[in-house]
């Protein structure tokens, strides 16, 4: 219900009372009046007040609520996929590349490698091979990733991603 609300707030040319939405979308006013205020409260939807009725002056009424798509930019992906940090990566590897002549895939590897790097330097050292998966385990959850923990406590060096789960993907930990 609330992703629909928030379509047809956007797709209206004008800011939409909550009257409006509930018409045209026939929900009960008080489901619309949560969810619009909750989109609010997310940040998707902003508000402002006005008199929807045409009349003005004592005796006209209260100002009605009225919401609009907000004005900032949202990128929102799930899983969480970081496309901007991929395109500053290759936006670099191509410039440097240009000005160098090495191969723009080898420099994209080793910008990688070297963002990679400084993800690992900014966590604690872990004191045994159980609490390194862990931190691992944390860093890729972090990052995006969704891997999963091995139950067997053989297994305790790799993990593996929930996001390919047929991929052969693993991480060793440290």
């Amino acid at each position: 219900m609330r992703h629909r609300l928030y379509e047809y707030v956007c797709s209206q040319p004008g800011p939409v009372s909550r009257d409006q939405a509930a018409d045209a979308l026939g929900i009960a006013h008080h489901q619309v009046k949560f969810h619009l205020d909750r989109l609010t409260a997310e940040g998707l939807l902003e508000t402002d007040y006005a008199r929807v009725t045409g009349r003005s002056g004592p005796g006209a009424g209260r100002t009605a609520k009225r919401y609009r798509r907000a004005r900032r930019d949202i990128a929102v992906s799930l899983p969480q996929r970081e496309y901007e940090l991929a395109g500053r990566l290759m936006a670099a590897a191509i410039a440097r590349s240009a000005t160098t002549g090495e191969p723009a895939a080898e420099v994209l590897n080793q910008l990688a490698h070297d963002y990679g790097q400084m993800i690992g330097n900014g966590v604690a050292k872990p004191a045994d091979a159980a609490a390194a998966l862990e931190v691992t385990l944390r860093v890729l959850r972090r990052h995006g990733y969704e891997p999963a923990a091995p139950m067997a406590k053989s297994s305790w060096r790799t993990a593996r991603s929930m996001r390919w789960p047929r991929s052969r993907r693993s991480w060793p930990a440290p």
